[in-house]
């Protein structure tokens, strides 16, 4: 990644994320965990709701760079007051800088022999 990059993705963060983590926090919701304690012995959370739903394989995710926003804004549309939906303008400008065009040469990786 290139430092441009890397600045707005800490920007991101920073500027949206956090915000965003302690506002939840100071409602007593945990959307980003902030306060990393050295003693504790995992941050493991048993869910409540333990399988997937069809509607949870349905969704689909981003049909493409260019709806990242509204496919957001669709996926979030209950996010119970967490805010969520402030983020996907956001992303979808990061998803716009971050997305890497693969080229197709017609030749297999020597690696993926390997992966099997």
């Amino acid at each position: 990644m290139t430092d441009k990059l890397d600045a707005q993705i800490d920007r991101f963060f920073i500027e949206q994320m956090l915000p965003l983590a302690l506002k939840a926090k100071s409602n007593g919701r945990r959307f980003l965990e902030t306060d990393l304690l050295a003693d504790a012995s995992t941050y493991y959370v048993n869910r409540q709701c333990k399988a997937m739903s069809k509607a949870d394989f349905e969704t689909g995710g981003c049909a493409s760079v260019d709806t990242v926003a509204a496919d957001l804004r669709t996926l979030w549309r209950d996010d119970s007051g967490l805010g969520l939906v402030t983020l996907g303008a956001g992303l979808a400008a990061l998803a716009k800088e971050l997305r890497v065009d693969g080229q197709e040469t017609g030749q297999v990786s020597d690696f993926i022999y390997v992966m099997y």
